[in-house]
């Protein structure tokens, strides 16, 4: 039985990418699902992924704050913390380092 509260949106290798709050990068991820309020991730080391952080999808150019839910092996389920944004506060050389294959945002 399905005990989700909202339908998932199966999602086919859609990459992201995970930093902490301090953003610096932490892991690639592809997602698998996603729903308004979370998403579930595929990484390469669950441990290694932050309680809390934040997540950018490379599809939309969007970012939201995470806390993680679950983790089971190598898959991580997150809660949005807020609602994926545009990321219109970064500044260009953000933007261009966040598309980048590893990032890390400079002080401004």
């Amino acid at each position: 039985m399905d005990k989700r509260r909202e339908n998932r949106q199966r999602i086919r290798f859609r990459a992201g990418k995970l930093c902490d709050l301090s953003d610096q990068f932490v892991a690639d991820c592809v997602i698998r699902d996603r729903t308004q309020s979370g998403a579930r991730l595929l990484v390469g080391d669950a441990d290694a992924v932050p309680i809390e952080g934040q997540i950018y999808f490379d599809d939309d150019s969007k970012i939201a704050l995470y806390r993680q839910a679950w983790k089971k092996n190598s898959e991580v389920g997150i809660q949005f913390l807020s609602e994926p944004c545009e990321v219109k506060d970064f500044t260009a050389k953000d933007l261009r380092a966040l598309r980048g294959v590893y990032y890390a945002l400079t002080d401004k």
